[in-house]
């Protein structure tokens, strides 16, 4: 189960606010937004603990799809993701992204929000009942 003010409060005010900044303008594709947000959604690591259940596991709460494998499964094309990353991120859908190096490789991990609280105006509310106001330079 997901919040369902997300899909119907707030990424219709986000999609709103596009259709503002960009009156007149060619505007970049945000409808991506709701579904890369789902899809990180969906690959939320809930393991606390590793397979011997002592050992704790380091990705837990985190979402670490490749760009590549967000690429194949969703379409997005990677040089879209970060500017869409920073759109969830601003408006409080994504917490934090961090960079994991495992080895040589180097991975994002994403925390994603899981929206305990949305506004009637479609904007995330935070722990102290303020809410979350976006960036809006950061919708390119």
């Amino acid at each position: 189960m997901h919040n369902r003010d997300v899909t119907r409060k707030v990424f219709p005010r986000i999609y709103r606010e596009y259709k503002e900044l960009y009156a007149g303008k060619k505007m970049p594709q945000c409808r991506d937004l709701s579904v890369l947000y789902f899809y990180l959604l969906d690959y939320v690591d809930g393991r606390e603990f590793h397979a011997d259940g002592l050992t704790p596991n380091d990705r837990f709460g985190a979402s670490y799809p490749s760009k590549q494998q967000i690429t194949e499964d969703t379409g997005i094309t990677e040089k879209r993701i970060k500017p869409l990353t920073e759109v969830l991120r601003t408006n409080g859908l994504i917490t934090d992204i961090q960079d994991v190096w495992e080895g040589t490789n180097r991975y994002k991990r994403y925390y994603l929000s899981f929206c305990p609280q949305v506004s009637e105006d479609g904007f995330l509310v935070n722990a102290d009942g303020e809410k979350i106001m976006p960036d809006t330079k950061l919708y390119k």
